[in-house]
């Protein structure tokens, strides 16, 4: 019988099936997801990612993860580019939240889908808390800068979380563009939602 070469001995499987999951989710959906499929494609035995991921859900859950991680690493990178000025960063967040689910719609879809694992995988858990965590924190500074108005800062952070979470399910579901909500382009539309939600948290 010949011999499967597999990526697991050079030390990288795990990102392999993690890339293969998210390639996959993208062509028919989390739910038609299998690991013999998975492992498959990664030209493994269909018992090589179970060194890596327990079961399906296990999988799911480190592909939410990275998806939280890559978004907060996004933002922060788009912090170091603007002002030092703390409304310039909270409008940043709203736009890389964005423009994260326009360019990672199959994985956003798992990091904030139904029936995701955030509740029983303590790691998931951490990396969605530290995102939601870069908004609550910038609400908290512009307030004490005054360019934010007083109030509680975890239900205007709940806010601004709904309002560019339903503009991005909008948007990647292609509800925007077969509507004909917005004849103006994709920046220009991110800009108009962020700036509405944040006019609402001006001082009066």
């Amino acid at each position: 019988m010949k011999k499967i070469s597999t990526p697991y001995h050079h030390g990288n499987l795990r990102q392999a099936l993690l890339e293969i999951a998210v390639k996959l989710i993208r062509e028919r959906g989390a739910d038609a997801l299998t690991i013999r499929e998975v492992a498959r494609r990664a030209g493994v035995t269909h018992t090589a990612p179970y060194r890596h991921f327990k079961d399906k859900a296990s999988l799911l859950a480190a592909v939410a993860r990275e998806g939280f991680e890559m978004m907060v690493k996004e933002t922060k990178d788009q912090f170091s580019r603007t002002t030092q000025d703390a409304l310039a960063r909270l409008k940043v967040c709203g736009i890389a939240y964005i423009e994260f689910a326009i360019h990672n719609p199959a994985r956003y879809r798992v990091m904030f889908g139904t029936g995701r694992p955030h509740g029983k995988n303590s790691a998931l858990r951490k990396a969605s808390e530290a995102s939601f965590g870069l908004l609550l924190e910038c609400i908290k500074e512009c307030q004490k800068e005054g360019t934010v108005r007083p109030g509680e800062p975890m239900e205007m952070a709940l806010a601004a979380w709904s309002i560019v979470h339903g503009f991005s399910m909008l948007f990647i579901d292609n509800q925007i563009r077969e509507k004909g909500l917005f004849a103006a382009d994709r920046e220009s539309m991110m800009d108009v939602v962020v700036d509405h939600l944040y006019a609402g948290f001006k001082p009066n």
